[in-house]
């Protein structure tokens, strides 16, 4: 019998990035994660896999939310959250629905923005950005999957 552990791991999914900068910005993340969820166990996972394959090319091992949940099931956890790190519910979020795993029972958590609400939380909390005598441009990766966006 598998002794289990009693609190669910977390998955931090990431559609991830190919220029190793943009890694400083996850490792801030992780830092905020593993901080405010200290009990639990934070996994990390790139939902794209061309993003995956680039990053194999320089050397860089990620990995894909099915081989963190396979992990994760092989040393016995039975709950795991997945927590989405993507901007607005489009392909890949949609994808992370779809995933399932012997033996575990899984949460997938909402993107940042999901919501007309999140939209205006979003654009208050970034308005102090914005200037007024410039051209101000938000750019947001295509989707047809996101009513909000």
């Amino acid at each position: 019998m598998i002794n289990r552990p009693s609190s669910p791991a977390i998955i931090l999914a990431a559609f991830g990035t190919t220029v190793l900068r943009g890694m400083k910005t996850f490792e801030q993340i992780d830092g905020a994660a593993r901080g405010r969820f200290a009990g639990h166990v934070v996994r990390w996972a790139f939902t794209s896999g061309l993003v995956s394959r680039r990053l194999s090319g320089q050397g860089v091992v990620t990995r894909r939310v099915e081989e963190v949940l396979a992990e994760l099931a092989a040393a016995g956890y039975g709950q795991v959250a997945i927590q989405p790190l993507h901007v607005a519910p489009g392909h890949e979020f949609a994808r992370l629905g779809q995933i399932a795993c012997d033996g575990l029972e899984i949460a997938v958590g909402k993107p940042l923005l999901d919501s007309d609400e999140d939209v205006r939380r979003v654009a208050a909390a970034i308005a102090r950005e914005v200037r007024p005598e410039a051209t101000n441009v938000l750019v947001l990766h295509g989707t047809n999957d996101c009513p909000a966006c």
